[in-house]
């Protein structure tokens, strides 16, 4: 089980009933996603561009069966990134990548895009 609470710092994750650790805010995860994006892939990307006007937040998904819980990251976005983000590999990666080296304790594979 995890629980997921949003504090003035980033959140607060309580797993089962004793382990608890904490991530940064949505912005900091935000801000550190660009900062890697623009050492990856440059300034002027594609990436970097939707990474600047998405909302990034994290939230408690699903996983690989009924009985797990994951963290996930969401990027909410406006409907044509969204479709770039979906059609694009390369933008694609570049924005998962970052934002997996900007929180490194969410697995890549947990990302949702949401226009």
């Amino acid at each position: 089980m995890i629980e997921l609470t949003k504090t003035a710092s980033g959140y607060d994750v309580l797993v089962g009933d004793s382990y608890e650790f904490n991530l940064p805010s949505d912005d900091e995860i935000k801000r550190n996603a660009i900062e890697e994006c623009i050492l990856c892939e440059g300034e002027d990307s594609e990436a970097v561009r939707i990474l600047r006007s998405a909302d990034v937040s994290l939230e408690v998904a699903a996983g690989k069966d009924d009985f797990e819980k994951l963290i996930g990251v969401v990027v909410a976005t406006d409907a044509a990134n969204a479709k770039i983000l979906n059609s694009d590999w390369a933008v694609y990666s570049g924005v998962m990548s970052a934002l997996g080296m900007a929180c490194s304790s969410i697995e890549s594979d947990r990302v949702a895009v949401r226009a």
